[in-house]
């Protein structure tokens, strides 16, 4: 946490001093991700697997030595839960999924360019931190579903638990392309993996299949997801009123 404001004190003197340079820039980028639930306990019909969800947000940057950019901005990120159920070929596969929480997010990312050699485009890495909040948390609840045919029944019971943690931290690394297009628009598609270090959420399940003796699995989520981005980053020069070049007049 210390870490995390001391690098943004710095960011924000170091935009603050260069706003006027023409290698700031503004960006937008959203996409889909894939939100990781661990499965804790074992369980030979419960499964884990990435679930669905959509983060979005914008951006503000600098350039510097031509090859680094340093990046901060506000992000929103849903985040949902779910889970695997394998019953094999009698009843088929299914899952369960439903959202859960909302967070915003500030990013400190710094990003690395190697430029081909038209330099028209580049691939690039990014190393970061994210500071999350949660704003919304769907609550605390059990759930019952079931599938069946004319044999065989499975019913699964759902129990969420929500930590108390309302802040916590996210490390990002991700690698990408980008493109620049009509000299000024910078198109750049990006994947990152983020990663959390606490607990927010605990899902416990409890299956029963026809009559059989009750299953139990625990899946856990810590706020990691896979991010795969699209963006555009415009500089702030494009914004800039041009300035009229003063009217010359030959001598009479």
């Amino acid at each position: 946490m210390r870490l995390y404001f001391i690098t943004l004190f710095f960011f924000l003197s170091f935009t603050k001093v260069s706003c006027a340079q023409s290698n700031m820039y503004l960006g937008v980028q959203g996409g889909l991700d894939f939100d990781q639930w661990i499965l804790a306990k074992p369980d030979g019909l419960i499964a884990q697997k990435p679930v669905l969800s959509n983060s979005f947000g914008v951006l503000v940057g600098r350039e510097f030595h031509n090859n680094f950019t340093i990046e901060s901005g506000l992000i929103r990120k849903y985040y949902n839960q779910g889970y695997g159920v394998f019953t094999g070929k009698k009843l088929g596969n299914f899952s369960s999924v439903s959202r859960r929480s909302k967070t915003l997010q500030i990013p400190i990312l710094l990003r690395a360019k190697i430029y081909g050699k038209t330099k028209k485009w580049a691939f690039t890495a990014q190393l970061g931190y994210h500071l999350c909040w949660i704003t919304e948390t769907g609550p605390s609840a059990i759930s019952e579903s079931s599938i069946s045919n004319r044999n065989d029944t499975v019913t699964v019971w759902e129990s969420t638990n929500n930590s108390n943690i309302k802040l916590f931290g996210l490390l990002e690394t991700g690698i990408g392309i980008e493109w620049l297009l009509k000299k000024e628009m910078i198109f750049s598609v990006t994947s990152s993996y983020l990663a959390g270090f606490k607990t927010l959420t605990v899902l416990d399940v409890r299956y029963q299949v026809n009559a059989e003796p009750n299953g139990t699995a625990s899946i856990t989520n810590r706020g990691d997801y896979f991010a795969w981005y699209v963006g555009v980053r415009i500089p702030l020069k494009a914004f800039e009123n041009k300035e009229s070049s003063p009217e010359t007049t030959g001598a009479l």
